[in-house]
């Protein structure tokens, strides 16, 4: 084998450039200082550069430093922004070859704030929020923080995971704002809050009324006082509350107590007979005042808190009772049995327990004598005064009365008093007691008539005790002559006789008595006459006060005595009387009237004269125009002396004449109603205290808020007297009052809301409202309904158009009469977005918009411009017409039938100022008068136009129709503004005008005019009125 070759070789490796790793990451907060650090490796020389998303970057210089393997370069960014995110790469070449290395600069922040932040959901105590997932900040997000405040500032806080775009916020207060705040948390910690407002639904109230108190305001009323709920409590705006009462048990003990006023009591559940809701009181202590209760009566009231979502908690019940009032009814059974002449025993039954009102204190009979006339000859000579009432208290069922007089009928009746008086009395019963002896005759006359013979003339007793049977004459001779007969008998109805046989000069004295079945009575004083040759001038009469009838003849004796023979002179109020065709003197000297009138009264004397001497009587005459038939007079001083909602209480006094009333009619009727007439006994409508007395009575059931009128008539056996003029009253209460907007409205994008519980019914319950919509500028209306009850306090308004301004017509209607109020409002657009209206009322973009239509003026102007017209129109037909018509208006007036404007024009009355808690007021008959002079041109109100029905419902839609109203006109019999009382003769009615038809205005007609709806009439003209003119009227 040879030697091993070899040889030395040089190898020289050349290292291209290159990077250990192609790709790195660097991550740099917002504003620090980003390094790019790129490490090359190669043969020298190196040559490197640096690219931002592939572009040469130079706008920074690199540092650059020499290691054993190659060069480090690093970039320096300093205050890295967002934008400063980038891909940069970090070239190198050599002789050798070229590499580069990716680095992606990624600049990290906090997230920014989550958009579309909005309320998805919404409760009384919870709220859904979504929204939608923010730029990051080139961090991952890790979470959602959440918080929320209400008014007290206070934040709390809830966390969500990253991953979520929702929340359900829980533990929200009812009817509360909150201020909602999201943000997002990476890494780098939160970013900023997206904010939204929100508001949490009403709940239904969760406490009760504070301070419940009932006190007693009258016999029939409780005033119901409270305190709202706490505040924390009421879970929204409170727009009103639930009273509601009930009648309890009496107690078992009747001495007890009623009830103390107004404390709790414990008592079970029960359903309540009654429920009332009244409009919430904007002050610190609400109150409603409940009427028509039974008097002494127990009720337990309680109160509930209503807000828009529903009636709270009631409150824990009081009990109170109302005051005791007069009883309410009359004693029954009563009965009046005589006694002696001096006494009878007056029984009754017991007042029922229910009409009792209050604690019975016992009962009081009422007695008085009744007038009594004495008949002497054909006149009648009546007492000068009625007996005086008197009256006696009891507790027992029976009562004797004592001291009275002898054969006098006494009027009784009995009635049951409480502490507060006395109640209606029962009866009156009549009973007379029995005879007694009579009077003493009441004067005596001993009159000479010639040589033997001597006239005696006497009075009638005052008290006659009984029936008179006889007259006893006695005399007796006082110049010691015997008598033949010194007593004589005389028939009850003589009153004068004639004795003689006498012998002359001597004296002798005269008495007389009289006598009933009880025997003879006391005599009358005692007179001495003698016979003479010449007899003096005398009459045998008396004169005195005389009640004539009218249209009777009235007769007033004058008979005389004397020689030579008198004549007798008459005179009135000392003039001559001269004969004729109504006043004659008759032959005996008797003065006759013929016919009697009112003129005739005065006083009548009689005077003869002869030569022996003279005497003279004299007559008081005064004409009763209601003794004709013994009628009772007109009753005196109508007046209404109470009025509630429901009843009106009128008070009257008895007419001045002699003839007493048994009972009155008492005439009624409400505005364009039809006359009712209710009977009335006396001694049921009279109340006396002391001395005083007057009738009254109470008209129950009426309609609230309503105009009467009324008057009263007199009556007994005989006939009815004379009416009283008639009075106009009216029962409390006025139309509904409208809500302002806010308390009524709430819009949505298709809908309305209307809060029907806001209506306040001023005293009178509403019976329907009537709703109606229609575009802002068009005149068209469409019907909702013409017959919502309030009672379902919220309703809805559907298919309504987004972002369209419409207006709202409401008529509320009660018994006192109707309101009718417009309301503005622009619907929301679809995403739920409020703006305002353009002027004018369009809405811009869809915006809604929430007011009341202020058009009065506009419709006042429109209203003045038109009449204005219809004025011209007229005075330029006028002058057309007289140039046709040379004769003047006689011949024109029968073409012009037509009323004109405001003088009878069916439907029209005075324009006037309307609006209230923002709204725009109108009362229906005010709208009559604005829809009466619209133009032609322009639609009706009321229009048979498609109906949009709430929630589809159309069963409470009331067809409109039309009726006839003829004039007003006076009861029959009735001349115009005073009713004709029955019997009355033609004499003294007066004489009626010539038939005319009056058509009124609402409120143009005088107060003493009657008015009635009364049947169809040929010879009126007809006047057609809408229904819905008249839809207050309704009721009648």
């Amino acid at each position: 084998m040879g030697k091993p070759l070899g040889r030395s070789v040089f190898l020289t490796v050349h290292v291209p450039a290159h990077f250990d790793r192609p790709t790195q990451t660097v991550r740099a907060a917002r504003g620090s200082t980003a390094e790019l650090e790129c490490l090359v490796e190669g043969d020298a020389p190196l040559s490197l550069h640096w690219t931002r998303e592939g572009k040469r970057f130079d706008e920074l210089k690199p540092k650059e430093d020499a290691t054993e393997v190659g060069v480090t370069s690093r970039l320096t960014l300093r205050n890295v922004q967002r934008t400063d995110s980038a891909r940069f790469a970090c070239v190198a070449s050599n002789r050798y070859g070229s590499a580069r290395q990716e680095l992606q600069l990624t600049v990290q922040e906090p997230p920014e704030a989550p958009p579309q932040l909005r309320v998805t959901g919404l409760a009384s105590r919870a709220a859904n929020l979504s929204w939608e997932a923010p730029y990051d900040g080139n961090s991952p997000l890790t979470a959602y923080r959440l918080a929320y405040s209400n008014a007290s500032g206070q934040w709390q806080a809830e966390v969500e995971p990253g991953q979520h775009g929702s929340a359900l916020l829980a533990a929200l207060q009812p009817a509360t704002a909150y201020q909602v705040r999201v943000q997002a948390v990476n890494a780098l910690g939160a970013g900023n809050a997206s904010l939204v407002s929100l508001r949490t639904a009403d709940e239904a109230p969760g406490g009760a009324p504070r301070k419940v108190r009932a006190l007693a305001q009258g016999p029939d009323e409780l005033r119901i006082l409270w305190e709202p709920p706490e505040a924390a409590l009421q879970h929204g705006a409170l727009v009103g509350y639930s009273v509601q009462y009930r009648e309890l048990p009496p107690l078992p003990d009747p001495q007890e107590d009623a009830a103390p006023q107004g404390l709790p009591v414990d008592v079970l559940e029960a359903d309540m007979d009654a429920v009332q809701t009244v409009q919430a009181d904007p002050g610190p202590e609400p109150f409603i005042v409940i009427a028509g209760l039974r008097a002494f009566t127990r009720y337990a009231v309680r109160v509930s808190a209503l807000n828009r979502a529903g009636a709270g908690p009631a409150s824990a019940e009081v009990v109170s009772a109302t005051d005791e009032d007069v009883p309410g009814g009359a004693p029954q059974d009563v009965t009046c049995t005589a006694l002696s002449p001096s006494s009878v025993l007056v029984s009754w039954a017991p007042l029922p327990p229910h009409a009792a009102r209050g604690r019975l204190l016992g009962y009081r009979v009422v007695y008085r004598p009744l007038p009594q006339q004495a008949m002497q000859d054909e006149l009648l000579w009546p007492e000068e005064g009625d007996g005086e009432d008197s009256s006696l208290t009891t507790r027992d069922l029976r009562l004797a009365l004592l001291h009275l007089e002898s054969y006098r009928n006494y009027s009784v009746e009995v009635r049951a008093f409480t502490g507060k008086g006395d109640g209606a009395p029962a009866g009156p019963v009549f009973c007379r007691t029995h005879e007694d002896v009579p009077g003493e005759p009441g004067d005596i006359k001993a009159l000479v008539m010639d040589s033997e013979s001597i006239m005696l003339s006497w009075r009638s007793p005052r008290h006659p005790n009984g029936i008179l049977r006889k007259y006893k004459i006695y005399m007796r001779s006082l110049d010691g002559l015997g008598l033949a007969k010194d007593e004589f008998e005389v028939p009850p109805s003589q009153t004068h006789y004639r004795i003689t046989h006498l012998r002359l000069h001597h004296r002798y004295e005269f008495w007389a008595a009289a006598t009933t079945a009880a025997g003879s009575g006391a005599s009358s004083r005692r007179v001495v006459q003698a016979p003479a040759q010449s007899a003096p001038a005398r009459i045998v009469d008396f004169g005195g006060r005389v009640i004539a009838e009218v249209r009777r003849d009235l007769k007033l004796p004058c008979r005389t005595v004397g020689y030579p023979a008198p004549q007798p002179a008459w005179t009135l109020q000392a003039d001559p009387v001269r004969g004729g065709d109504r006043l004659q003197v008759t032959v005996d000297g008797e003065l006759r009237l013929v016919a009697v009138q009112s003129s005739d009264a005065g006083n009548y004397t009689c005077a003869v004269e002869n030569s022996g001497g003279k005497d003279s009587i004299t007559y008081y005459v005064s004409v009763d125009e209601n003794r004709n038939k013994g009628v009772p007079t007109t009753p005196l001083g109508l007046r209404v002396a109470t009025a509630t909602v429901s009843s009106l209480t009128v008070q009257w006094r008895p007419g001045t004449g002699l003839a007493m009333p048994t009972g009155y009619y008492l005439h009624f009727k409400r505005e364009f109603g039809e006359w009712e007439k209710t009977k009335l006994s006396a001694e049921q409508v009279t109340v006396r205290n002391g001395t005083d007395s007057h009738c009254s009575h109470s008209l129950l059931g009426l309609l609230c808020g309503t105009k009467y009128q009324m008057y009263v008539s007199a009556f007994n056996q005989l006939g009815t007297g004379l009416p009283t003029a008639i009075l106009h009253a009216r029962t409390q209460g006025s139309p509904p009052v409208a809500p302002t907007t806010e308390a009524l409205l709430r819009v949505n994008s298709t809908s309305i809301a209307l809060w029907l519980g806001a209506w306040q019914d001023a005293g009178c319950p509403i019976s329907s409202l009537v709703l109606e919509y229609k575009l802002r500028h068009e005149h068209a209306w469409t019907l909702v309904s013409n017959n919502v009850q309030v009672d379902r306090l919220e309703y809805s308004v559907l298919d309504l158009s987004p972002a369209t301004g419409y207006t709202l017509r409401i008529t509320a209607h009660n018994s006192a009469g109707s309101t009718v109020v417009n309301y503005e409002f622009v619907t929301l657009t679809n995403s739920g977005v409020a703006v305002s209206p353009e002027p004018g009322g369009r809405a811009a973009g869809g915006a809604p918009a929430l007011g009341v239509a202020g058009v009065a003026s506009l419709a006042g102007g429109a209203g003045a411009l038109l009449l204005a017209g219809a004025g011209l129109v007229v005075a330029v037909l006028r002058r057309k017409h007289r140039a046709r018509h040379p004769d003047g208006d006689k011949a024109a007036g029968a073409d012009l039938t037509e009323p004109p404007l405001g003088k009878g024009a069916p439907g029209l009355a005075g324009l006037r100022k309307g609006g209230s808690h923002g709204g725009h007021h109108q009362s229906v008959r005010e709208r009559e008068q604005r829809d009466s002079v619209r133009d032609p041109a322009d639609p009706a109100p009321f229009l048979p136009t498609p109906m949009r029905v709430s929630l589809g419902r159309r069963e409470d839609i009331n067809p409109y129709a039309t009726f006839r109203l003829p004039g007003a006109g006076a009861p029959p019999g009735h001349p115009a503004g005073h009713p004709a009382g029955p019997g009355l003769s033609p004499v003294h009615r007066h004489p009626l005008q010539s038939p005319q038809h009056t058509v009124c205005m609402y409120g143009s007609c005088g107060d003493a005019v009657y008015t009635k709806i009364r049947g169809k009439e040929e010879s009126m003209a007809p006047d057609w009125i809408p229904l819905h003119t008249l839809y207050q009227e309704r009721r009648y």
